[in-house]
């Protein structure tokens, strides 16, 4: 269907992202994992759009018993515990940051842009998922810089994405609007929320703790947050390991699937083979990817 719309890589990337989803939904139906049920659902009311992404991330808060100021580091593990796939893959050159899919077998499923600055998968992550809760007439949605055809729905995911990941009544504890026109304040609370700093500007403004001018003054100032720390690499990896890791990353693997796949392994309900397609690698390799997430075969 977007065929002329994406590139030779994107199609091949999506190919395979589709292919983890697909891979994950079968492992976890081997291994008896259960979607919980009822899970959080939210039905748009009204035609404020914006009203409607801070209300869906709100009550999504609010139904897993968030504390208004819970800061979630790795967002992308906390949306897979709660029941919607999040695949990182790296596609260099694109114009997409995300891509919601309704999977007919796997359900909600999500990729994010791996070559994009973190702290920008990080809202992408959260945009997707203002789709995938509100968007529920649609089967797929694509967030492409370029395309703004459905612009009312974007700037709606955006404000899901803004309050899930910045909660106005957190940042009016941290500040009034006086104290939040300091740089030093911008920066560091930018580098607590995981956030970039023209995402906190924006969420500043909108909850009316900062006015346009002030805005642009600290844009102006072109701030440096400290070093952005990768949430799914973890702690303590050697020089090797940590390479590798990243590597996996950026074609989509992480920490949960891996688990979930070499535990189907380890319980004979997944063979080498199918091991190896499961992890996008020959089976001389799988040993490889499990050294590089802290795991080894269990051949037992």
């Amino acid at each position: 269907m977007e065929g002329n719309r994406l590139s030779a890589s994107d199609r091949y990337a999506i190919k395979d992202f589709l292919h983890l989803c697909k891979t994950q939904a079968l492992i976890e139906d081997l291994l008896g994992i259960k979607s919980p049920n009822p899970g959080f659902t939210f039905l748009p009311k009204g035609s404020y759009y914006i009203r409607q992404g801070e209300e869906c991330a709100q009550k999504l808060r609010v139904w897993h018993a968030l504390r208004p100021n819970a800061i979630i580091p790795d967002i992308f593990d906390w949306f897979r515990k709660h029941r919607i796939r999040i695949f990182r893959r790296a596609l260099p050159d694109s114009p997409i940051s995300g891509l919601f899919v309704d999977h007919p077998a796997a359900g909600r499923c999500i990729l994010v842009n791996y070559s994009e600055d973190l702290y920008r998968q990080r809202f992408s992550a959260g945009h997707e998922v203002g789709h995938a809760l509100m968007d529920t007439d649609k089967h797929y949605n694509i967030s492409d810089r370029e395309d703004q055809s459905n612009a009312m729905r974007e700037i709606r995911a955006n404000s899901f994405a803004s309050t899930f990941l910045m909660p106005p009544e957190l940042l009016r504890q941290w500040g009034t609007q006086d104290e939040w026109r300091s740089p030093e304040k911008i920066r560091d609370a930018a580098d607590k929320l995981w956030v970039s700093i023209p995402a906190l500007l924006t969420a500043l403004r909108h909850c009316g703790l900062m006015d346009d001018a002030t805005s642009e003054s600290i844009k102006s100032l072109n701030l440096r947050l400290p070093e952005k720390r990768e949430p799914e690499l973890g702690d303590n990896l050697a020089p090797r390991q940590l390479e590798r890791k990243r590597q996996l990353l950026a074609v989509g693997l992480h920490d949960l699937y891996v688990e979930q796949c070499l535990e189907a392994h380890s319980r004979r309900l997944l063979s080498m083979g199918k091991l190896a397609e499961a992890f996008l690698v020959s089976s001389a390799e799988v040993a490889d990817v499990a050294a590089a997430f802290g795991r080894t075969l269990n051949y037992d």
